[in-house]
């Protein structure tokens, strides 16, 4: 008498290790040469032909989640970190953001940070679309005392929240951009369970982060730009990490495959929550904790459909969330 076989049981890394994409090794590197407006412009790529299904292949207009290589989760011990970062709004139309924002409007005004440890929920416990691993979700809003969120002349239309202390999933801090760098490392080191006392380290012998670090972004041009007019580097902080932006290179290429259906070189986060499936309170974005939260439940939403909820999610058909 035979013994069947028992079902592998999916983790986070196993999942998403199927999916496809491929990680980006943070480097300054591979950004030279590369303007904010062509990255975040930039066409969708053709999967590598050995992971091409062939519906995929003979129709691009019928899709399904494609396996690939390694991914985001290519390690089950790793954080993921979602960034979001706010600036002041002034000559943010899209004809001047093409033209690249001015240096003297970098006026970054809130930083939204969202974690979510692999080791708290598997990915069978997290349920549809990961929305029982939400509570596990941390939340925090640093805005800048100098740098508020003012409105002027030429605010665009899609920025309704004004107010730093409009965040939904906690308390908003506010500091002194002279220390909001040491404000932002060590709630990296709390999440990532490491002493927050702060050190310079030798050259000679930089730190490297035990616990590898996924850092999520929704078009992170403009985000890693202003990280580093505060003069934070998120390689040299935390060496063992990697980037994904979700808007051009998310797990399975959702949104830039609803872009490319919709005749658009790109969409925006709350386009990719409703095709989702989440019931986000549109009011309350453009808050950096609210955007940075919202988008790291994205991300887990979007590693967690089954092949029938990709084609739904595509279509727009996904229900909402029960």
């Amino acid at each position: 008498m035979s013994i069947p076989k028992k079902a592998p049981v999916r983790t986070w890394a196993a999942v998403v290790k199927s999916l496809a994409g491929t990680p980006d090794v943070l480097s300054r590197s591979s950004r030279q040469g590369v303007s904010p407006s062509q990255e975040s412009l930039c066409t969708e790529p053709s999967p590598p032909a050995s992971i091409q299904s062939p519906i995929t292949s003979s129709s691009p207009d019928v899709e399904s989640p494609v396996s690939a290589g390694d991914w985001a989760f290519d390690i089950d011990d790793a954080v993921l970190i979602c960034i979001d970062i706010k600036c002041h709004c002034r000559n943010q139309t899209f004809a001047e953001f093409s033209k690249g924002i001015k240096r003297s409007e970098r006026r970054v005004c809130e930083i939204g940070m969202a974690s979510f440890d692999s080791r708290e929920i598997t990915m069978e416990e997290a349920g549809d679309r990961a929305h029982k691993a939400w509570p596990r979700i941390k939340s925090e809003n640093l805005a800048i005392i100098e740098n508020k969120h003012v409105f002027c002349k030429k605010h665009p239309y899609w920025c309704k929240v004004r107010d730093a202390n409009n965040f939904q999933f906690g308390k908003t801090r506010w500091v002194r951009k002279a220390i909001v760098k040491d404000q932002f490392i060590k709630q990296v080191k709390t999440w990532i369970g490491e002493s927050t006392e702060l050190r310079s380290a030798p050259k000679s012998k930089p730190h490297v982060n035990s616990r590898p670090i996924v850092w999520v972004f929704f078009a992170d041009a403009n985000d890693r730009t202003w990280l580093e007019e505060l003069g934070i580097s998120l390689e040299d902080e935390f060496p063992n990490s990697r980037r994904q932006d979700i808007q051009n290179n998310g797990p399975n290429n959702l949104a830039r495959r609803i872009a490319h259906r919709t005749g658009k070189p790109q969409i925006g986060a709350p386009v990719l929550f409703r095709f989702l499936g989440l019931d986000c309170d549109i009011e309350g974005l453009h808050n950096g904790g609210n955007d940075a939260t919202w988008e790291l439940r994205a991300y887990l939403a979007e590693c967690a459909l089954t092949g029938v909820q990709f084609q739904n999610a595509l279509s727009r058909r996904l229900p909402g969330l029960k």
